[in-house]
Order: C-alpha cells, then sequence, then structure tokens
C-alpha cells in the first residue's frame, strides 16, 4: 500500500526555520518518516522572511484577524493567504495535516491573540492564518498540532482517520462498486466506534438503492466519510463495539476465558487499561478460532502496528 500524504510544518524536524532560526525535535514526527510521505510548508519562510525574522502576532483587527510583524509595521496577513492557495492548487491528494502548534501562522486552535496593533495582551485563542485556511479548504480531515499529538486519544484517532482515507484511495482509483462494499464491509465495526448513525448512512450510500451512477456513490461516500470521524470515539462506544466481537465470539470461549474478558472490560472501563488491551485479546481470540468476520475488521488494525505508542502527555483534547 502507498504512504498517506500529509503536510507538516517544515520546523517540525525538518528544517532550521523557526524565527529563531531554531527548530522542534518530535519523537512521534521522526517515527513517522518512515511510514508517511511528508510535504513540508513553512508559510512565513515561503513569502520572503528570513531565518531568523522579527516576531510575528495573531492580532484581531476590527473583526478579522491579520498576520502582524510589530517590529517593522507590516502585515503579512494577504501573502499568506496567497501562498496557501498556491499550496491547496499544487497539492490535491493530501491525507491529513501536522502543523506547528501556537504559531500565528500555522497554528489551529490554539493561537493567543490582541484586540489592537499596540496591545501586546493576549485577549484569546483563535486559529494562525495559514491554519485557518486549512481548516476551511479540509474541513473533515485529520488537522492536528506537534502538541496535540502528544496525548495518545488524539495520536490514535488522527492515524486511524490517516490511514482509513489512504484505503479509500484505492477505491477512489478503481471506481468499483464491489471494492465499495468491501471496504465498507471492512470498516463497519470502526465506524460503528466513531458514528453508528454515520456508519449505517454509508452503508446505505454503499447500497444504491437509487442505481445512481458508480463516480456519484463513490464521491457521496467520501464526502460522508470525512464526517464520520468529527464525531468523538468514546469509551461508551467503543465498549458497545467490543461486546458485539465479543458475543461474536464468545461461543468458542472457556467459562474462564469469559471472566477474563470481563475482568478487562472492568479496567478499561474505569480508564486503568487503554483500548489495544481488549482488542487485542479479542483479536487473538479471533486467530485461534479463524473468526474471519473480525479478522476482517480495520477496526482490529486501524493503521500499522509499528506506530502503536501508549506514551501519554496526560494533556487533554483542549492541550
Amino acid at each position: 500500500m502507498n504512504k498517506p500524504k500529509v503536510l507538516i510544518s517544515r520546523c517540525l524536524t525538518f528544517e532550521n526555520c523557526r524565527y529563531d532560526g531554531g527548530i522542534v525535535n518530535d519523537d512521534f514526527v521522526e517515527k513517522l518518516k518512515d511510514y508517511i510521505d511528508f510535504v513540508t510548508i513553512c508559510p512565513e519562510v515561503e513569502i520572503g522572511l528570513g531565518i531568523p525574522r522579527k516576531w510575528l502576532s495573531l492580532v484581531k483587527d476590527n473583526d478579522n484577524f491579520i498576520l502582524y510583524q510589530r517590529a517593522t509595521d507590516k502585515d503579512f496577513t494577504q501573502d499568506v493567504k496567497r501562498y496557501a492557495q498556491e499550496v491547496f492548487s499544487k497539492i490535491s491528494d493530501v491525507d491529513g495535516f501536522i502543523l506547528k502548534g501556537r504559531s500565528p501562522s500555522c497554528g489551529i486552535k490554539d493561537v493567543g491573540y490582541s484586540i489592537s496593533k499596540k496591545n501586546r495582551m493576549k485577549n484569546g485563542k483563535s486559529s494562525g492564518i495559514f491554519g485557518h485556511l486549512v481548516k476551511e479548504k479540509y474541513k473533515n480531515y485529520p488537522v492536528e498540532t506537534e502538541g496535540r499529538l502528544r496525548n495518545f486519544e488524539i495520536r490514535e484517532n488522527f492515524l486511524t482517520e490517516l490511514y482509513t482515507l489512504l484505503r479509500y484511495k484505492e477505491i477512489q482509483r478503481s471506481m468499483k462498486m464491489s471494492d465499495l462494499v468491501e471496504f465498507q464491509a471492512s470498516h463497519k465495526l470502526l465506524f460503528q466506534s466513531f458514528n453508528e448513525e454515520g456508519m449505517r448512512k454509508l452503508g446505505k450510500i454503499c447500497a444504491n438503492l437509487e442505481k445512481r451512477v458508480v463516480k456519484k456513490v463513490i464521491e457521496d461516500y467520501h464526502k460522508n466519510l470525512l464526517q464520520i470521524f468529527s464525531k468523538e470515539r468514546t469509551y461508551k462506544k467503543n465498549i458497545n463495539v467490543l461486546d458485539h466481537c465479543f458475543g461474536f465470539i464468545s461461543e468458542f470461549l472457556t467459562k474462564d476465558e469469559k471472566n477474563y474478558y470481563f475482568e478487562i472490560m472492568s479496567f478499561y472501563r474505569k480508564g486503568k487499561l487503554p483500548l489495544s488491551v481488549p482488542l487485542n485479546i479479542i483479536r487473538g481470540w479471533a486467530i485461534r478460532h479463524s473468526a474471519d468476520y473480525l479478522l476482517n475488521q480495520y477496526y482490529f488494525k486501524p493503521y500499522p502496528l509499528e506506530l502503536m505508542d501508549i506514551t501519554d502527555s496526560g494533556k487533554g483534547r483542549d492541550y
């Protein structure tokens, strides 16, 4: 399979291009380099600002956010917007984004802003100029900052969506209804863990009872596929899916194995175990009993196992 294509801020391990000439070292990004085709960007450098350069600020000016350089009294907002349009026109098959957090150009939600050019005091948080355009253009695509990806749950969801979209590219290339049906069947439990209503809607699109042309069906499916991941995957949703899997295979299990499952789920429900523990237990039973229905589900293998890392920053979703 091809690698996902991800657009990433160049200062994240690739080049010393921060405003102070520095670079951001990140273990997770380093690990991803063997599994992802990265396209690096640095809006500030690409619009002609040097390395190092004077500090840029996000300012809310007459209800509009601008990228402002106080030292020179210059507004670089339109320069970044033009650069963004150039990038978007050249990269049509991107699967996701990793952008520098808190950056007035690249940040996606955590950028402090002031309410005037003269006042340096931060009055709130918003997206950077380039980050906002990314979220606007690629609505519902996986877009994260390096800081948020230190959270295990956010990181797992990012990788899950990224690799699901990569697999869907194969459907877009083949344009075969039989491939779409197989894709839906193998992702059913994964979709259910995010959004059961959305999963059922995708099933109806895939059934194509209206007999629409394949191209329209695949386009409609893709639009709704992106929306699946906009719903948060909670432990309660995962418990429902895990119990469904357990019910499918429980007839082959001993009493002790069943009791072990209930014990593990008790720990998972209390937040004392990651999802990977009950997942791998059920997958092990599925392998032993040749339960092909479960083994074919991407719920158990949404992304390469080599990228599994349960270390966590302890930060929540607002990080």
